[in-house]
């Protein structure tokens, strides 16, 4: 898991993801959605969490209204 996290926060400093930034992160209820929220607290970043199956209505208003910089999401869906 520490490989994980640690190599999703470099993947996530390479795109310019640091501290005080706002990630949103669309997936599932899985550890690799916990993984990616404690890399980007590891950068000082704050997660911002929806889950995949949340109607578009709620989806743009999260988006929005949160400043998200970044977005990581589980699949196309």
């Amino acid at each position: 898991m520490a490989h994980e996290v640690v190599s999703f926060a470099h993947g996530l400093t390479a795109r310019g993801v640091g501290s005080g930034d706002k990630v949103m992160i669309i997936g599932a209820n899985q550890p690799r959605m916990y993984w990616s929220m404690c890399a980007i607290q590891c950068l000082g970043a704050l997660p911002v969490l929806a889950y995949q199956d949340a109607v578009i209505d709620e989806m743009q208003y999260v988006i929005q209204h949160s400043e998200v910089n970044v977005v990581v999401a589980e699949d196309q869906e």
